[in-house]
């Protein structure tokens, strides 16, 4: 088992070191909010894990940096698990905060549906998801 290349594993241990460095004091947001693992199956070790990662913050600079650093994470990961792991940009906005015309709309909206909120340091209002079953 000590050779065992798993890429759920190393992807795992991927999410948790953004979970660490997103949770740090700053305006720093990040979320990995997708994940398709290959193959999907029971008892098979998964080959490739692919994962959507969404990092914001007010700076580029500090998302250069916190870039930086998870690739240098990774770098260690990939060493320890016996995977490779590649990050491929796909997107970059400029960072800009949401107005505030629609942040005071999502904090009266969930005011009015008695919703829990909060105000992120990005300029966002995080409101929790209801799950309810689609009609039937």
């Amino acid at each position: 088992m000590h050779l065992r290349q798993d890429a759920l594993v190393a992807a795992s241990q991927v999410v948790l070191a953004v979970n660490r460095w997103a949770n740090t004091p700053g305006q720093q947001v990040a979320t990995v909010g997708q994940t398709q693992v290959s193959p999907n199956t029971a008892n098979v070790i998964p080959a490739s894990v692919e994962m959507s990662l969404d990092i914001r913050d007010l700076s580029n600079q500090r998302i250069d940096d916190l870039i930086e650093q998870l690739q240098g994470e990774m770098e260690a990961i990939a060493t320890d698990t016996h995977t490779t792991i590649e990050m491929q940009p796909r997107l970059r906005n400029e960072p800009a905060l949401a107005a505030s015309g629609i942040q005071q709309t999502l904090v009266r909206s969930c005011e009015e549906l008695e919703l829990s909120y909060m105000h992120l340091p990005v300029g966002l209002v995080m409101m929790p998801r209801r799950w309810q079953p689609l009609p039937t």
